[in-house]
């Protein structure tokens, strides 16, 4: 499958790779569209400490299941991943602040990200595409709602 890889800090190229495998809890999801993000420039200049290369590279997208190993997804659900993987066993994932995971991984930066033709993401970092939304707007709610949840996460955190 054809991707932009990042190979290292500032270069990238249009490789042909393989199509990513799936494990449990993983969902492999064919990529209708995929969005340029400011954070995008960012990490193709290395700016992210946890820049790994080389890492395909993206982090908004949206698309349809094409392969599921979680029971909360089925072939031809429309998603959109989140921005980050949480690990689900660190002490903030534990009390439900997964959005301060520290062991995240992020996809475009330590994870292969969207500027794939297919993609490999957690089950955990991927939400269902409600049909009256487009493609168009889906693609561009990744950021959005990492932004909103954080902030909300945040608040709730300070009234307990």
């Amino acid at each position: 499958m054809k991707a932009v890889v990042v190979y290292e800090k500032g270069k990238y190229e249009v490789r042909d790779i393989p199509l990513p495998k799936i494990s449990d809890g993983e969902v492999l999801i064919k990529i209708n569209y995929a969005a340029l993000c400011y954070r995008d420039l960012l990490q193709l200049a290395g700016y992210y400490p946890r820049m790994k290369y080389p890492v395909v590279l993206g982090h908004e997208a949206v698309g349809i299941a094409v392969e599921s190993r979680d029971a909360r997804f089925k072939p031809g659900d429309r998603v959109v991943p989140l921005l980050h993987e949480p690990d689900g066993t660190c002490e903030f994932c534990l009390r439900g602040l997964d959005a301060y995971c520290v062991n995240a991984g992020s996809y475009g930066e330590n994870l292969d990200g969207f500027f794939a033709e297919y993609a490999r993401v957690s089950a955990n970092a991927i939400v269902k595409v409600p049909n009256n939304v487009p493609d168009e707007l889906a693609v561009l709610t990744p950021c959005v709602l990492a932004m909103i949840y954080k902030g909300l996460k945040k608040g709730w955190a300070y009234e307990r």
